[in-house]
């Protein structure tokens, strides 16, 4: 296979893969406190959860495509995830993103970096 870089579909490709378990995640969520079953502070530490979890996995399948600066990829995919997050965010709710996709999608995308670079090696 001849080395080469993820194209623009690949990394989109991962944003939307790491947005997908937090969607899902906060309907699950919201629904659970809704009916008391979960606490406020439950949902929230889910929902970073998933962020993180999103990130790590969109971010290490592109990263595996990737030939050099895995873990920079990693990140890229995690800004991109986080751009698509916001851009749904005020599309849809018309409020602007808090600090769990912040921290959850570029923390995983750099993760999922790191795992993808030792992988390699």
């Amino acid at each position: 296979m001849k080395a080469r870089m993820p194209t623009f579909e690949e990394y989109l490709a991962g944003a939307m893969l790491s947005n997908a378990p937090a969607w899902i995640t906060i309907a699950t969520a919201s629904y659970l406190y809704e009916i008391a079953l979960i606490s406020e502070e439950i949902a929230a530490i889910l929902i970073v959860g998933a962020y993180s979890i999103g990130g790590m996995i969109g971010a290490y399948l592109v990263c595996k495509r990737a030939y050099r600066d895995k873990i920079k990829t990693g990140i890229e995919v995690g800004l991109a995830a986080l751009i698509l997050n916001i851009i749904f965010t005020a599309l849809f709710l018309g409020a602007p993103p808090a600090i769990p996709p912040l921290a959850g999608l570029i923390i995983g995308g750099a993760v999922g970096g790191i795992i993808a670079e030792r992988k390699s090696s």
